[in-house]
């Protein structure tokens, strides 16, 4: 019974070891293995937090260990994690790794930014960094955002999240905008409900309900959606949201993005034996890693998306007042999307084009010259420049 006792104890102790300071004679003596002793902690603990941090002898659980002993002494109550924490929990983790690590774990839309963009700035045609970095622009960067998914969409045409965050964005003052984007939308992803829902919105926008409704009616039909049921009957009985876009001043839909995930608590720490014994010499730790540098607010392949756009909407605007006509987006999208895969290139061109056919050559030769100065390698403007000449 004595024997069966002390087995049951020596199973016990084991299982609890990572969470106690259970001791047993002759078997890993005062020291948890992966963690540092009550005396170690307290000798860093009189140094520089950051030659611990930044010390590659140590394990990420041992920094942790020391890391929060250092916020507890310093009274650390914010839980947007700093540079120290930062350091720690990105070490050994590429920019995208560390981007989706701090976009759901790690809880910090900040460092989720920071990394993103690292990832873009290293590799400038990365999809899936471009598309998180625009997912993590602020909600107040709505140009900014609108000019990272077009960004996206240059490098993957079909890009489901791009085409519907752009059919969104767009609805309210730029409709016809929208139902392009949610055409292609639906192209390529004949179940979206959000492209059918985005291209009902955007033609009762411009004052077309039986069109709107004829694709409520598909979306219902191929997603069986009880969301669009509901859009429909309101529309149906004339209690609408939407007013046609002559009654109402343009609004920019409210932003689609997901809370970002509450930062979690860290772990506690586990207590350590009373008398640890040495390590042996400790290798002096390389001088403290600088703090991160704020990355540019913008990427550069999203830069030049934004001056295009800034400038493609004050043409646009402009055309509608020279001319007194609606400007109707682009009405071959898909044509203009077998010579380039530059969604704005498109625009640009289609703009040219609409002057001409309204009988003003000068103001269709300066859009053009104004696509060529912010994408001077497109096929599809080098084609139309060359035709000007």
């Amino acid at each position: 019974m004595l024997r069966l006792r002390a087995v049951a104890l020596f199973v016990a102790c084991v299982f609890v070891m990572g969470l106690t300071a259970c001791r047993l004679p002759g078997v890993g003596g005062d020291r948890l293995a992966g963690r540092l002793t009550h005396k170690e902690i307290d000798a860093r603990m009189r140094r520089p937090i950051e030659e611990s941090i930044y010390d590659p002898t140590l394990t990420r659980d041992e920094k942790l260990e020391i890391l929060y002993r250092h916020y507890s002494v310093i009274g650390k109550t914010d839980g947007e994690p700093d540079n120290l924490l930062h350091a720690v929990m990105s070490e050994g983790l590429t920019d995208i790794e560390a981007a989706k690590y701090w976009t759901g774990a790690g809880g910090s839309r900040k460092w989720a930014r920071y990394h993103a963009a690292a990832a873009v700035r290293s590799d400038p045609n990365a999809v899936e960094a471009l598309a998180l970095w625009a997912q993590l622009i602020p909600v107040d960067r709505v140009n900014d955002r609108e000019a990272a998914y077009l960004a996206v969409l240059e490098r993957a045409p079909t890009h489901r999240g791009s085409l519907a965050y752009l059919a969104s964005v767009t609805t309210m003052d730029r409709p016809y905008e929208s139902m392009e984007y949610a055409q292609r939308l639906l192209d390529v992803h004949p179940d979206a409900l959000f492209g059918y829902e985005s291209m009902g919105l955007a033609y009762e926008r411009v004052g077309d309900p039986d069109t709107a409704a004829s694709y409520y009616e598909k979306g219902i039909e191929a997603t069986g959606s009880g969301f669009l049921l509901q859009v429909l009957d309101r529309l149906q009985n004339g209690e609408s949201w939407i007013q046609p876009i002559d009654t109402v001043q343009p609004t920019v839909p409210s932003d689609d993005l997901p809370n970002s995930p509450t930062p979690s608590s860290p772990p506690a720490a586990t207590s350590p034996p009373d008398e640890p014994p040495s390590r042996g010499p400790v290798p002096k730790p390389p001088a403290p890693a600088p703090a991160p540098t704020p990355p540019p607010e913008t990427p550069e392949p999203v830069e030049r998306y934004q001056n295009a756009l800034n400038d493609y909407r004050a043409m646009a605007d402009e055309y509608e007042s020279i001319t007194g006509q609606t400007y109707r987006g682009v009405a071959n999208f898909c044509d203009y999307l077998r010579q380039s895969s530059n969604p704005m290139a498109c625009r640009y061109v289609e703009l040219a084009q609409q002057h001409l056919d309204a009988g003003r050559a000068e103001e269709a030769a300066s859009v053009l010259q104004s696509a060529a100065r912010h994408f001077p390698n497109d096929p599809l403007i080098q084609e139309r420049m060359k035709q000007r000449r």
